[in-house]
Order: structure tokens, then C-alpha cells, then sequence
């Protein structure tokens, strides 16, 4: 507990917070921790969360801390926090952290109850890195992923605003298509890439569409795509003289749709 005794008008007189006690705290005495990893709340989600807390109550308690003004500030459980404000609660259950990682718990507390989309999860693990001055290694400890993959999540947040602020909010935008249009060397091959990347996302919702003919379709792709292998094998890059780049970005922008339309092993 911190040196400085902080007492607030819920606590019983002559009592004061007590780390890893759970209070039903008044919702107007907590305000949301602007640093929070999820900048992004799907509004359908919201509105089933909602629903549930005005017919059944907040199940899960959230997780707060107390500042140097002694505002309290929700650590973890925003969507419950905001769902509970929405659903008109007077109070809403709240475990009480006093000095810890705050910024790991919001991270892992996410990552573990509702997936980030690629860009929340980049840029939450790059304020961990900076405000902790974390190691990838760390990271790799603290969240349960591979170092390998920390890396490829943390390169996102070389992306261009443009792409951060759109896949913020789509849900098609995939980790594996972003960490290779990452590796592109400037934001305007990027941008190209990302456009090539989105169109592709529109291609495969129609080719899932029409999978009942998966036997024959199979086959006909299998044999072009070993059409295709036998003449990349005979590229010579050199021959494309001062038009190479061009040709490098064609192919970067075909491994982008390649990698999107594979599914995902995590």
C-alpha cells in the first residue's frame, strides 16, 4: 500500500483502501484511464454487455487504482465500466491496486478477455516497452507469446496514421497482412500495399462464398499455383533495370494478399 493514506466517502469511516480489496464504488467517483490499450468498442458488443449488466448486474468487477490527486482511475474493465454508466448503475464492484504494473494488468487483462485488434495490441506493447523500458523478452514473459511474435507485433507500429486509424475500426484487418506490408521501406509503398490488401479482403469474401465446389475448384488452383511457382523460379530481377522496383512491389503487394487469405496458426 502506498505511503500516503487515501480515504474517500464510500469507505467506511476511519477505513482506507485496501490493495486487492474488492468495494462497491459510486461509478461517478471512477473516471477511465486515458492510457487504456482498447481505443476501439464495437457498438454491438456494447449494447449485448449492456443488456446483460441491467438484467444480471457487473459479474466480473473491475480493477482501479488511486493517483497523486487521488482521483480513482479504472486499471482494467473499461467495457464493464462504460457498459455500467450505460446501463445507469449507481455503483459497480472494484478491486483496488496499489502499486503494480499498471499498464501490463490493462495490457494482459485485455489480451486475455476480448482481443485487441493488431493496432491496440502494437501500440500497447510499445507503451509497455517505453513507460516500462521493457526488453521484447519481457514482453514475451509477461503476455505468454513468443519473442519472435513481440517483434512482428511491435514493427506495426511503424504503419502509417492512415492504416493505424482505419484497421482500428475493421475487423478484417488481419496481424500476418500488416507485419508484411510493415516491412515495405517507405509509407507510400505502404499505402500501395494496404490498398492491394483491402481489395484482396473483398476478393476472398467472394471466394468463400463459393466453396460448395471445393473438390474441383482445389485442383484447378493447385495446378495454378504450380504454373505460377515454375515461373517465378525463373525470374532474373536484373533484367528489369531501372522498372525492378516496380516489379519488387508487385510482389511484395501479392505475398500481402497471399499471407491475408492463409489462415492464421497463433
Amino acid at each position: 500500500m502506498s505511503s500516503e493514506t487515501k480515504k474517500h466517502a464510500f469507505l467506511a469511516e476511519g477505513k482506507e483502501l485496501e490493495n486487492r480489496e474488492m468495494y462497491n464504488v459510486p461509478l461517478e467517483s471512477l473516471t477511465a484511464d486515458q492510457n487504456q490499450p482498447r481505443k476501439y468498442f464495437d457498438d454491438q458488443a456494447m449494447d449485448e454487455l449492456v443488456k446483460s449488466i441491467e438484467k444480471h448486474g457487473v459479474l466480473q468487477p473491475v480493477m482501479f487504482r488511486c493517483d497523486d490527486q487521488e482521483n480513482l482511475i479504472v486499471i482494467s474493465g473499461e467495457r464493464r465500466f462504460r457498459a455500467a454508466q450505460q446501463a445507469k448503475m449507481e455503483t459497480i464492484p472494484a478491486i483496488y491496486n496499489d502499486g503494480g504494473n499498471n499498464t501490463e494488468i490493462a495490457l494482459v487483462e485485455n489480451l486475455l478477455r476480448e482481443n485487441l485488434n493488431p493496432i491496440e495490441e502494437a501500440e500497447a506493447l510499445g507503451a509497455l516497452k517505453e513507460e516500462q523500458g521493457y526488453k521484447n523478452v519481457q514482453i514475451s514473459e509477461a503476455i505468454g507469446k513468443a519473442e519472435s511474435t513481440i517483434s512482428e507485433i511491435l514493427s506495426l507500429n511503424k504503419l502509417p496514421d492512415a492504416i493505424k486509424d482505419e484497421c482500428r475500426q475493421n475487423p478484417n484487418c488481419t496481424r500476418r497482412g500488416l507485419v508484411e506490408i510493415a516491412k515495405a521501406d517507405s509509407e507510400e509503398e505502404m499505402l500501395k500495399l494496404f490498398e492491394k490488401y483491402k481489395s484482396m479482403e473483398l476478393k476472398s469474401d467472394g471466394m468463400r462464398a463459393g466453396r460448395q465446389e471445393a473438390g474441383s475448384l482445389s485442383d484447378a488452383w493447385k495446378k495454378k499455383v504450380d504454373r505460377f511457382r515454375n515461373q517465378i523460379e525463373k525470374i532474373d530481377f536484373s533484367e528489369f533495370g531501372e522498372d525492378r522496383r516496380d516489379v519488387e512491389t508487385a510482389f511484395k503487394g501479392l505475398k500481402v494478399v497471399i499471407d491475408g487469405v492463409l489462415p492464421v496458426a497463433d
